[in-house]
């Protein structure tokens, strides 16, 4: 059989792509929670919040049931701008509780994006050494303060934790594909943090040193960025000498919903994706050459095992589909035994072939597509 150049890429990445997956699965399985400091720092708890009246209330609750002792921890409401009674619902829990407290964000900042502004303003009024962030649609489940904050050992500057998308309806494909999506995000991020490279994570579950915040540039060199609050500071830090770790654990997730319509969905996925055109060198060229091989194995490989004449030249092709298949179902696995999350593995077979059209198209549109954040419009990439 005679390969030309780019079967030889797609044997060459896809046999890369198994022993890296391969190697962070074991990594993955055999991480542990390092357990260094128990309740030593004074925390503060920062949540952004935009119109966000449907969902505050139950954030707050939550955040309140912590187990993390309640005079070390604040928990700071940050309303950006809300033309909602989202600031109405923080007060009405603020009279029966002191460790909450509210700061009006009344007009836009020129200089940065709105929901860094939002918490940058909460940075600077916090009182804790540690912040630890979540978004206002966010239910923490109990241990997860604490075992957030028992990750920063000495050395350690940030500790990114597991935000599961939790599908409502719980046999809806479009919502499953959406939480299995999740799960492979955090397995990354927990796969890549037992080898001390972090590639990625949320927003909606993430904490930082304050200092360390600082002696990055807090978010100035990522101002106008609208994404990136979470990535785009993970990479600043990930320069540092500072550690990263993962923080896995009984009831330390903090579940959210899924987008409750398509439309959002994608809006969604093009801001995430958008990030992408900020990240560091060797992270584009990685996340390119990816691209690539998924945009390949909905058209060049499809096609190569159509018109394939000979039993070799179509056992090529499928055997480079099925070294991916074999090698993202197990990462998939260790991230569902990790998590406890096995029931979204039933929809795998589907999501596995939606998944590199998924990539593609995503990819794509995160660079040079709009997206919006509440009232701010992207500019696409030109």
């Amino acid at each position: 059989m005679e390969l030309n150049g780019f079967d030889i890429f797609l044997i060459l990445f896809v046999s890369l792509y198994a022993l890296i997956l391969a190697a962070y699965s074991i990594g993955f399985l055999f991480y542990q929670p390092a357990g260094f400091a128990r309740h030593k720092n004074f925390v503060s708890v920062l949540v952004a919040a935009r119109d966000e009246e449907e969902h505050i209330g139950t954030c707050i609750q939550h955040l309140l049931r912590q187990t993390y002792p309640r005079d070390q921890f604040e928990i700071i409401i940050i309303d950006d701008r809300s033309t909602d009674q989202t600031s109405s619902i923080v007060k009405s829990y603020q009279k029966e509780n002191k460790a909450i407290r509210l700061i009006t964000v009344t007009e836009p900042s020129p200089d940065m994006a709105p929901k860094k502004h939002a918490l940058n303003v909460g940075i600077q009024a916090s009182k804790g050494d540690i912040l630890v962030c979540t978004d206002a649609d966010c239910r923490p489940e109990e241990n997860w303060l604490s075992a957030m904050v028992s990750e920063f050992g000495e050395r350690v500057g940030m500790v990114v934790g597991y935000s599961p998308i939790e599908p409502i309806r719980k046999y809806s494909v479009f919502e499953n594909f959406i939480a299995l999506d999740s799960l492979a995000l955090a397995s990354v991020a927990a796969a890549s943090s037992a080898f001390g490279k972090t590639m990625t994570a949320t927003g909606r579950s993430l904490a930082y040193r304050k200092k360390v915040f600082q002696e990055v540039g807090g978010f100035s060199k990522i101002a106008h960025f609208v994404s990136g609050d979470d990535d785009l500071l993970l990479g600043l830090v990930r320069k540092t000498l500072w550690e990263i770790r993962y923080c896995l654990g009984e009831n330390t997730m903090a579940v959210t919903d899924p987008p409750s319509s398509f439309g959002k969905f994608v809006n969604q996925k093009i801001r995430q994706a958008s990030k992408g055109r900020h990240y560091g060198f060797a992270m584009i060229i990685g996340l390119s050459l990816f691209y690539v091989f998924n945009v390949s194995m909905i058209t060049y490989v499809p096609v190569k095992i159509l018109i394939s004449e000979t039993f070799i030249h179509w056992s090529f092709y499928a055997m480079v589909w099925a070294i991916k298949l074999i090698a993202d179902f197990l990462l998939m696995t260790v991230g569902a035994f990790r998590f406890k999350k096995w029931r979204y593995l039933l929809f795998y077979p589907i999501i596995a072939l939606l998944h590199p059209l998924y990539i593609s198209v995503f990819g794509a549109w995160g660079l040079f597509g709009k997206f919006q954040w509440k009232d701010t419009v992207s500019k696409p990439l030109k």
